[in-house]
């Protein structure tokens, strides 16, 4: 068993991770020409 502290740190850590990895994918896309509008346009055509 563990103490809902202990669930709520972890649970605070997966998500504080998440959070930088996906700055860090969204830096790296914006550097290769990524625009909210190429983004709308891959998706019409999924």
């Amino acid at each position: 068993m563990m103490s809902m502290d202990e669930y709520e740190r972890l649970v605070n850590l997966n998500v504080a991770e998440f959070q930088r990895f996906s700055d860090r994918v969204g830096a790296k896309a914006q550097e290769a020409g990524m625009t909210e509008e190429v983004l709308q346009e891959l998706l019409r055509n999924v």
